[in-house]
């Protein structure tokens, strides 16, 4: 039987505060505006971008979008919709500049993060199964190093 981990959570004030203190930072909003830029990652930082699932909904600015090693669930789909789609649309990255789908990475043709203060973005629309891979994969690895802060937000920050 796996072990739970029991942190303390915390209530978010500052939300820049909050993703310059992270290596891992998940958007799972309904935003049409982007709310995260350049500004509020660190190096080494992985965003997992979840919440974009329609062509008008956005995270990421598409300044924080050219930066980073950016790796996709579904290239065609995240074209179309999300965050990569208005990246593009903004001319601050190609389709070319993806580096990998997820398809990519678990078959071993490609290789994910190569070095330590590399920004990490996966951009995912919505395929489910593996949305839910994803995030279970890093709680886990998060939990059995005893990392991370589990993080409530305030009414002030929706």
């Amino acid at each position: 039987m796996t072990e739970r981990l029991s942190l303390p959570i915390i209530a978010v004030t500052d939300m820049r505060a909050a993703t310059l203190a992270s290596e891992f930072i998940v958007t799972s909003t309904t935003a049409r505006e982007p709310f995260l830029g350049p500004e509020d990652i660190r190096p080494g930082t992985f965003i997992a971008a979840v919440g974009a699932d329609d062509a008008e909904k956005s995270e990421l600015s598409p300044e924080l979008m050219w930066r980073p090693s950016v790796f996709v669930d579904v290239r065609e789909q995240c074209l179309t919709m999300g965050d990569l789609h208005h990246a593009v649309a903004a001319g601050s990255m190609t389709q070319d500049a993806v580096k990998a789908d997820l398809a990519e990475l678990v078959a071993g043709s490609n290789r994910g993060r190569t070095r330590a203060n590399e920004i990490t973005v996966f951009d995912s629309i919505g395929t489910a199964v593996e949305d839910v891979a994803a995030a279970v994969a890093i709680y886990e690895r998060a939990g059995s190093g005893r990392i991370g802060t589990p993080l409530r937000l305030t009414d002030a920050q929706r």
